[in-house]
């Protein structure tokens, strides 16, 4: 049926998330290393879809995300604060973005969705934000915000990635870079 979107198998070691460049990860990697235990397998980055398609779809998605976001403007997004998830089971200490366009992220997420429609993620359930660190409980992740001395980081996201990692404990690693309209 012609315009009908592809079904792609899923996996959950794949993702397609956005990461700050390298030379703004000082900050974020310092306190990583001390909170988040993840840091050996995750580089700091935003989820757009995880688990995303399987590897053997790369190629073929890849190029449809590119065709697909060729005309989305690359935006300003700046880490300004601190904030936090709060379960039963542990707390999440994270940056929280500020993007200008302010919706960039939510309407980059629904662009995305048109080529993975696969995906149960909708763009009112998308809460972005970049990892710092893992807490038992609200007290220890309100002390860990309010110890911080966060400085705001700014960047332009120009690109996007896929990833992938090749075992349970292995970390992830950029597969496909999708660019943005500059």
């Amino acid at each position: 049926m012609e315009g009908a979107a592809a079904t792609y198998q899923s996996a959950t070691y794949t993702a397609l998330m956005l990461m700050p460049p390298k030379d703004k990860w000082d900050q974020i990697q310092a306190i990583r290393k001390v909170h988040d235990k993840q840091i050996h397998r995750w580089m700091p980055h935003i989820n757009f879809l995880f688990p995303f398609v399987h590897p053997k779809h790369f190629d073929e998605v890849a190029d449809k995300l590119q065709e697909k976001l060729a005309t989305f403007p690359s935006f300003d997004l700046t880490f300004e604060k601190l904030d936090c998830f709060i379960n039963k089971s542990q707390c999440i200490g994270f940056t929280d973005p500020a993007t200008e366009p302010t919706t960039a992220l939510n309407d980059l997420l629904q662009q995305i969705l048109t080529v993975v429609p696969f995906h149960s993620k909708k763009t009112d359930d998308f809460h972005p934000h970049l990892t710092l660190g893992q807490f038992k409980g609200e007290p220890a992740v309100r002390k860990f915000i309010d110890e911080q001395e966060w400085t705001p980081i700014n960047f332009k996201v120009t690109e996007i990635y896929m990833i992938h990692r090749d075992g349970k404990e292995a970390p992830f690693e950029v597969k496909k870079t999708i660019k943005l309209m500059e």
